[in-house]
């Protein structure tokens, strides 16, 4: 990615992607992350969280603990792809 012109940030989603491909059981499109990185023009240091919100119909106050462990209400939609894309920009 680096040797076509990309900058770091492209080399790490590039690498996040083929990591899904090639051991889907840890970077997974699906999944939750954050980057944290040093803005090189202003020295400061930001970070980008890959957490999606929680659906806006939920309702933690009347869940059981069971329910928020398995089944449609443990799931979120998927993060690091909107993350791996924010990078990009």
């Amino acid at each position: 990615m680096l040797r076509r012109g990309g900058n770091a940030f492209d080399a790490i989603a590039a690498a996040a992607v083929t990591l899904n491909e090639v051991e889907p059981f840890m970077p997974g499109l699906a999944g939750a992350g954050a980057a944290t990185f040093l803005r090189a023009g202003t020295s400061e240091v930001a970070c980008i969280v890959f957490v999606p919100p929680a659906p806006t119909g939920l309702q933690p106050m009347e869940m059981d603990g069971a329910a928020a462990m398995t089944g449609p209400l443990a799931s979120w939609p998927p993060g690091n792809l909107a993350g791996w894309y924010e990078l990009q920009n």
